[in-house]
């Protein structure tokens, strides 16, 4: 009777080993990769489309956006697709590609879009953005960041997560 109960007990404390190394190995494991400073991180960025005075309105499509955050002072942020329209100057403004946020404070400060051409405002070129927020997610390499870019005649909603796991 004992040799059948040995060969269960066995394996039963094989198991307990197992997991309770690989529970106290756990405590000590290095943390997963930090969201960080100076680091090229991708993300997606929600659609949004905002409706603004005198039939102006402003879009950024959902998809692709990659962020190097060198705060607190600038950031390089990218967008697949973003687009002005102001309805009063009858004008459409593709702002699409690497821009640089240059933060006055934590929350607001200026969006300087560099793709684009020469005939463009310096009013469209260099926007403000406001209400700037960084919230980080369950997982230590994840963020969520908000802000509002105002364009002259519109203002645009951005919502985008980025992770910084390898």
């Amino acid at each position: 009777m004992i040799r059948r109960i040995f060969p269960f007990a066995g394996a039963a404390l094989v198991g307990f080993v197992l997991v309770t190394a690989a529970f106290v190995g756990s405590l000590f494991a290095p943390p997963a990769t930090a969201f960080t400073l100076g680091r090229l991180v991708a993300g997606q960025s929600l659609p949004a489309v905002q409706y603004g005075t005198g039939g102006s309105w402003c879009a950024v499509s959902g998809g692709l956006t990659t962020l190097d955050a060198a705060f607190p002072t600038e950031a390089a942020i990218s967008f697949a697709e973003l687009t002005y329209y102001d309805g009063l100057a009858d004008k459409y403004y593709r702002l699409d590609g690497q821009d640089r946020l240059s933060f006055a404070d934590t929350q607001n400060g200026q969006i300087k879009f560099k793709q684009t051409p020469p005939s463009y405002p310096a009013s469209v070129v260099t926007s403000s953005f406001v209400n700037f927020i960084a919230v980080p997610v369950s997982q230590a390499d994840r963020k969520i960041f908000s802000f509002n870019i105002v364009f002259e005649h519109c203002t645009l909603p951005i919502y985008a997560v980025y992770d910084a796991a390898p």
